[in-house]
């Protein structure tokens, strides 16, 4: 008895240490003691590409084993996610906190076909005649579609003297292509485009633009005084080698006055507008090429693996900052491009 009655007080005893542990709040808690945030490496991808995110703490400290992810309301097992057709997804994470259950906002992921942007480079000048058309032309363009992206590229006259706004690697480009004449639209470093009026003219952008193409193209940038940089990210379904990568600083709403040959015409919306056109804007207005005019060469692209691109330039006085807009091109190994992304200065352009 006396044997048994021991086994009893250290049962007691035991079970006495162990009722002061629960009562002072030290059992284990499998969940976390702070706020977590979702994190995810990209709200965009295109088909089949991976994905990935996490659950990350106050201490920035990776919480994922402890926390269940969801997509569109279904538990996955693991911590990225893709998809193999174009659509929306919402992403969202549960985990315990202090014993409560909490569930992150909720983040959108994109996938996403690229579409294709046609390149239209216009040559043009303040002393063309004819050139005024031109600006119509890509009014008209742009009402028809959004997938253009555009270049102004003046020239000087070899009869009437110099364009203010022309540059060296214009007139490169102008002689490189062999331009007939003023003005002349190069769609996509091959075919002419003379700005013709009807439908007709359009043809080749609405046939092409907006197509799905296998690549896309994202834009930041930031102005520090002077100072801009420029990071441009390329994204591929497949691999790409022997590419090249244009990228162009334009600026809109230059006023500077415009020979006007319509300004006894009727039908033209420059009918008695002066000629010249007395402060005429002039918009998408190349003022510098940040790389080789016919390209720089990028390494081969990675099927699904997003490779970035950095630019830097000091732009002069006499821009307006507010105006600048980038356009970057991307050309095949025969130096036709195969996809075009505009952005204003400080604007994100994600992919598209």
């Amino acid at each position: 008895m006396r044997i048994n009655n021991l086994y009893v007080l250290c049962f007691v005893f035991v079970a006495s240490i162990l009722f002061s542990c629960i009562s002072d709040d030290k059992i284990v808690d499998n969940g976390l003691e702070a706020e977590a945030f979702l994190i995810v490496d990209s709200n965009i991808g295109l088909r089949n590409q991976e994905i990935n995110f996490s659950l990350i703490d106050a201490n920035e400290i990776d919480q994922s084993a402890a926390a269940t992810f969801y997509i569109n309301d279904e538990p996955i097992a693991t911590t990225s996610f893709s998809a193999d057709t174009e659509g929306r997804y919402m992403l969202y994470a549960t985990y315990t906190l202090n014993g409560n259950l909490i569930t992150t906002p909720p983040q959108e992921i994109a996938i996403i076909i690229p579409r294709r942007k046609i390149l239209l480079e216009a040559f043009t000048g303040v002393w063309c005649g004819f050139c005024p058309r031109k600006t119509t032309a890509v009014k008209d363009l742009r009402r028809l579609t959004r997938h253009v992206a555009v270049v102004s590229i003046h020239g000087n006259s070899i009869y009437t003297g110099i364009d203010p706004l022309t540059i060296p690697e214009g007139m490169f480009l102008k002689d490189h292509y062999e331009v007939p004449g003023y003005p002349t639209g190069v769609m996509d470093r091959g075919d002419f485009w003379d700005f013709a009026d009807g439908s007709a003219a359009t043809e080749p952008f609405i046939e092409y633009a907006g197509n799905e193409v296998p690549m896309t193209i994202a834009i930041n940038s930031n102005l520090l005084g002077s100072d801009l940089s420029v990071e441009t990210t390329l994204l591929s379904e497949v691999t790409l080698s022997g590419y090249k990568i244009v990228v162009y600083l334009t600026e809109d709403g230059i006023l500077l006055d415009q020979v006007n040959y319509y300004n006894t015409n009727p039908d033209s919306p420059f009918y008695q507008l002066g000629d010249p056109i007395v402060d005429f804007e002039h918009s998408d207005v190349l003022r510098e090429i940040l790389t080789d005019p016919l390209g720089d060469e990028i390494s081969t692209l990675a099927a699904l693996s997003p490779m970035k691109y950095t630019y830097t330039t000091s732009i002069s006085s006499e821009m307006n900052p507010q105006n600048l807009k980038l356009v970057v091109v991307v050309l095949d190994s025969n130096g036709a491009a195969v996809n075009a992304q505009f952005a204003s200065v400080l604007e994100n352009k994600i992919f598209e």
